[in-house]
């Protein structure tokens, strides 16, 4: 597993490479992310949620994401899926943040964005 300054860059790097695709700018682009390691094994992996008002992602788009995360060097495998608003996406990837600090801060832009439009890119990395 990459450091965690690697990992920023890899991020990143797939952040720009989404807004590429989509055909929007970057500065356009909403996005959180979370890492975590795992339960059971204690495996590395984040969680992220990626929208923009212009951009409404299919199914093909998910796979396109994933292929671009695996084009990357030393990044495990990707799965994108378009987001579901009946889950609990949004707080999942938040829930280091508690209610106000949820309200006022970029999570807070992005579940205002996502609950006026769905679906949008919900991604798990490991």
């Amino acid at each position: 597993m990459p450091g965690p300054n690697q990992q920023r860059k890899l991020l990143f790097a797939f952040l720009y490479g989404t807004a590429e695709m989509a055909g929007i700018p970057f500065r356009r682009l909403v996005w959180a992310t979370r890492h975590e390691h795992g339960e059971k094994t204690g495996r590395e992996h984040y969680h992220w949620l990626i929208g923009a008002e212009e951009w409404n992602p299919t199914l093909a788009d998910m796979f396109r994401l994933n292929a671009l995360w695996n084009r990357q060097p030393k990044c495990g495998f990707c799965r994108n899926h378009p987001f579901d608003p009946r889950l609990n996406g949004v707080e999942y990837v938040t829930k280091c943040l508690s209610g106000s600090a949820l309200g006022d801060s970029l999570g807070g832009r992005l579940l205002r964005m996502l609950q006026i439009r769905s679906p949008r890119g919900r991604g798990d990395a490991q």
